[in-house]
């Protein structure tokens, strides 16, 4: 298997410049979350306005003596209203998440593929854990190696002599 991990990384290398503008798209992808910032945004100052309202409702309470079934009804709502924000709000987190997250594996697997001294390619396990994603030995005999950037190479299981 290391024969073929190290053949693996050596064809994915084959053009390294290339394949750095290929992890430099990917790493920009990663790192743009303008859209879910801005939702995040929205809806965080969406939820101000309510947790006001809620405030507002609970201290008309506190000094007036409103109907308390008007009452109830008027905060139950706003607390609802609230609580749908909250869950809108765990998306684009969530998210937000999971593209620091992919970002800072992406990060790791470039640092040890651009390193200068990776060519040519020798097996190490921190080589190993650094860019292999998975390997899946798939029914036709073959190892599927997915790099940590999502770059795939198939190779035939050698018999062992």
């Amino acid at each position: 298997m290391e024969e073929s991990f190290v053949e693996a990384l050596s064809l994915l290398l084959t053009n390294k410049e290339k394949f750095l503008v290929h992890c430099r798209e990917l790493s920009n992808a990663l790192t743009g979350c303008s859209e879910e910032e801005i939702r995040l945004k929205e809806l965080s100052q969406e939820m101000e306005v309510v947790a006001e309202i809620i405030l507002r409702i609970v201290n008309e309470n506190a000094t007036r003596a409103p109907d308390q079934e008007d009452y109830q009804k008027r905060y139950d709502a706003q607390v609802e209203r609230f609580e749908a924000l909250q869950t809108e709000f765990e998306e684009p987190e969530s998210a937000i998440k999971e593209k620091n997250h992919q970002s800072s594996i992406l990060s790791g697997f470039m640092f040890a593929i651009f390193d200068d001294d990776i060519l040519p390619v020798k097996f190490s396990n921190t080589l190993w854990m650094s860019t292999v994603d998975t390997v899946t030995v798939k029914n036709d005999n073959t190892l599927l190696y997915r790099f940590k950037d999502g770059s795939e190479i198939s190779f035939p299981i050698s018999e062992r002599k």
